[in-house]
């Protein structure tokens, strides 16, 4: 073999591996793209949003309105159970506790939820459900007059416990309604069995009371005569009779004044008696019997029946019951929450402890110490700046009053109108650059200006933009502004929005020859 053949095999050789290397070369590139892309998509950073994007819960109240930045809630309901809804805000976030029907067995109890990220980070969302005490009010009839007095009327009283809920009354007589006898209290003048029924938009079926029976009598009862034994003496065959004297004896409670129909702090009694006998020197007692007193009056401040007994000096009693019932000593303390928060309004509630007088609540709401007409209820919406407070007032006369809660409406800024300004031949005119034209000033309000005013500046006097400005109109659309009268001037636009939001705007200064 020649050497010229065998650099040619040689030469043909290396033809044959270079599009191997090429394929190689570029496989090897496809590799490292491929690997790139894999890592690249590893080390993408994983979403950290655990927020929920909503949270609806059905058959009861929530405070405050849901805020996804907000993980406390109360939760107020008076039913047997609640449906919670909610979502999270990212799709790869997940969620514990949403989608729950929750029996509620207790008075209250706490469900969380938790919302997972994807990077693993866990936010939280807590509700403390209360369930609402369901009171049913009760009705018991009193009356000052005892069974054993000679009366030709009795007045009945229907006593509404607890105190502070609204009802409608209806008296009946031996299963019968009395017509028009629809007050709390009743007057019956003949005997029977009466009862009274209350109503209310919740309890539309009525609650009866238990049956007072009433026995009126026309005449005084006495206590039977006592007679002495007819004396007979016989003297020679002469019989001498001796009449016979009657002792009429009475021990009676005439009556017993002080508890009142109204609610009241204490109930002062006081009770007037005869007795034949005379009055024992002690003679009340207002405890059944175990102590006696001197005075036929004391001061009660809480309600209870009391048994009122009454002794002669020969030892002999009489006693009578009396039921006290409208007495309220509930003296409350009342804080103020904020719910419902934006930059114009907020909503504030009074907080009471305790929840409820036998007597009712009163509020009254008041913008820095001066009382706000109408602001009567537990809540208000404050839309004004100003320092707050409210009082609460039982009804006989407690009252507390809160700590004070500032608000301050947040102004929004109404967006300045577009100014352009040319001489009267048209041509664009610089700040501070003097011209021997008019000025011709066009006005474009902005899209939230419903109207604004005009204000010209005093001639000659460009001191201080605050100063020296007269008003000029009020306009609503665009408008051409003419300026003639020669000297520095400028221009002040004061516009408004719907809502009575301003905001001062004011044009560059111009030189007119």
């Amino acid at each position: 073999m020649s050497r010229y053949e065998e650099d040619n095999s040689l030469y043909n050789d290396g033809e044959d591996k270079k599009p191997k290397l090429v394929i190689m070369l570029g496989a090897i590139i496809l590799i490292v793209i491929i690997l790139v892309i894999v890592i690249s998509c590893g080390m993408q950073t994983k979403s950290n949003n655990n927020y929920l994007s909503y949270l609806k819960i059905n058959n009861a109240n929530i405070t405050p309105e849901f805020n996804k930045k907000q993980t406390n809630y109360s939760v107020t309901t008076s039913e047997d159970a609640i449906s919670i809804s909610c979502s999270s805000e990212s799709s790869k976030a997940k969620t514990d506790g949403c989608d729950k029907r929750l029996e509620i067995t207790s008075n209250s109890l706490v469900h969380t939820i938790k919302v997972t990220a994807e990077d693993k980070s866990v936010r939280t969302y807590t509700l403390n459900i209360v369930k609402d005490e369901v009171i049913i009010p009760s009705v018991v009839i009193t009356s000052d007059t005892d069974d054993n007095e000679v009366v030709s009327e009795i007045e009945l009283s229907a006593n509404v416990i607890p105190g502070n809920v609204n009802v409608t009354y209806q008296w009946y007589k031996d299963s019968k309604l009395i017509e028009g006898a629809t007050e709390n209290v009743y007057k019956a003048t003949s005997s029977g069995n009466y009862v009274v029924e209350i109503k209310n938009d919740d309890y539309k079926d009525g609650i009866k009371s238990d049956t007072f029976t009433v026995n009126i009598k026309s005449k005084e009862e006495e206590t039977p005569v006592k007679k002495e034994e007819t004396n007979k003496t016989t003297t020679n065959n002469t019989t001498t009779t001796k009449k016979s004297t009657t002792n009429n004896y009475t021990l009676k409670i005439n009556s017993i004044s002080g508890n009142s129909s109204k609610w009241v702090k204490s109930a002062k009694l006081t009770v007037t008696a005869t007795a034949s006998n005379g009055l024992a020197s002690k003679a009340y007692s207002f405890d059944g019997g175990k102590t006696y007193q001197s005075s036929n009056s004391k001061t009660f401040t809480s309600n209870q029946t009391v048994t009122i007994v009454v002794k002669d000096s020969k030892g002999k009693t009489v006693s009578k019951k009396v039921t006290i019932s409208k007495i309220d000593n509930t003296k409350p303390t009342v804080s103020i929450s904020a719910s419902s928060k934006t930059t114009t309004s907020v909503m504030l509630t009074a907080n009471v402890n305790p929840t409820s007088a036998k007597s009712g609540y009163k509020y009254q709401w008041y913008i820095n110490d001066k009382s706000i007409a109408g602001a009567t209820n537990k809540t208000y919406k404050a839309t004004s700046t100003g320092v707050y407070k409210v009082k609460v007032t039982t009804g006989v006369g407690y009252s507390s009053t809160s700590k004070t809660y500032s608000f301050t409406v947040e102004q929004t800024k109404v967006t300045c109108p577009t100014l352009t300004v040319t001489t009267l031949s048209g041509k664009p005119l610089a700040d501070k650059t003097w011209t021997n034209e008019s000025i011709l000033m066009m006005i474009v309000p902005s899209k939230e200006t419903v109207s604004y005013d005009i204000y010209l500046n005093g001639i000659n006097n460009m001191n201080s933009i605050d100063q020296n400005f007269t008003y000029f109109n009020t306009f609503q659309g665009t408008i051409k502004l003419k300026l003639n009268d020669s000297g520095k001037r400028m221009v002040k636009i004061v516009v408004r929005d719907k809502n009575g939001n301003t905001s001062s705007c004011y044009s560059k200064a111009y030189y007119l020859n």
